[in-house]
């Protein structure tokens, strides 16, 4: 038998096939299945941290007066809260402002809950966000870094940042004990 007849033959035999393609497409499944798990645990570590702002201050609002030993318990709740993932790159902080009697807003006091916070650097109210006279609002920032468990999909970290405004329910405003 000759070459040309041994490359017929091999032509036509088609108990290989369904191989050969699985070794085609393999690859390119499991990286669409790697990128939809990255994926899913970034849009999960987004909502951890909505949950995180939200809680913390919430819980702030709550009061009236605030101890520093209080405000560290919120700071470590926002913690717990991101669980499974890693709290390393998660970091909070907390702001109280309000309105003199003549409308003028102004920073009361501001908390940071630990070195990680990587939020916006200004310390001001959203643009547009108006407060009335004699009015006040808590400010929790909560930020985190997520770090992507395969680099070569996700190759660099995300910033993750959620802010929530919320009105003190107890009180016309929260204060801070030593500030």
């Amino acid at each position: 038998m000759g070459v040309i007849a041994t490359l017929r033959r091999l032509w036509r035999d088609r108990a290989g096939a369904a191989l050969a393609e699985l070794v085609i497409v393999m690859p390119f499944m499991m990286l669409l299945l790697m990128g939809f798990a990255e994926a899913l645990q970034l849009v999960e570590a987004h909502r951890r941290v909505s949950r995180a702002a939200s809680a913390i201050g919430d819980l702030a609002a709550q009061e009236q007066t605030l101890s520093r030993s209080e405000l560290n318990e919120l700071f470590l709740l926002g913690g717990l809260l991101m669980d499974p993932l890693p709290r390393t790159t998660l970091g909070a902080r907390l702001m109280s402002f309000s309105a003199d009697n003549t409308g003028r807003v102004s920073l009361d006091w501001v908390e940071n809950g630990s070195a990680a916070y990587g939020g916006s650097a200004p310390q001001a109210l959203p643009a547009g966000y108006g407060l009335m006279a004699n009015q006040s609002v808590m400010v929790a920032d909560v930020s985190y870094t997520y770090k992507p468990g395969v680099r070569w999909i996700l190759p660099a970290d995300i910033k993750l940042q959620k802010r929530m405004l919320l009105r003190p329910r107890a009180s016309d405003r929260v204060t801070l004990e030593g500030a």
